[in-house]
């Protein structure tokens, strides 16, 4: 099923999205004297440009397409996939964060 293939890549997005952060967790807090301001923020920027890729991908899928049928923006559409993006973006934080002191012990 076409559905079933895009839920999976959905969940692959997010899960690329956690790695990223938890590779910024090692950029920003585990390599001594820092990895540089633009190299820390890179992995972050990325996991969520990711988020809000995939959360428009999974907002078209539950009938919110930011394009209607003729072409034009809809911005209820819009406002309402952003604003899962930034619960996801939330969530995202809240479940990468419990890994910093495994990832720092890693690192050691």
């Amino acid at each position: 099923m076409k559905t079933t293939n895009e839920v999976r890549s959905i969940v692959a997005g997010y899960g690329a999205a956690y790695a990223l952060m938890l590779l910024a967790y090692v950029f920003a807090f585990v390599i001594k004297g820092g990895a540089g301001e633009s190299v820390t923020r890179l992995p972050y920027y990325s996991a969520l440009a990711l988020v809000i890729y995939f959360t428009f991908v999974w907002g078209r899928l539950r009938g919110f397409p930011f394009l209607s049928e003729d072409g034009h923006l809809v911005l209820s559409h819009i406002i309402r996939n952003l604003t899962m993006s930034a619960i996801v973006w939330i969530a995202l934080i809240f479940v990468s964060a419990p890994a910093l002191p495994w990832i720092s012990s890693v690192f050691e």
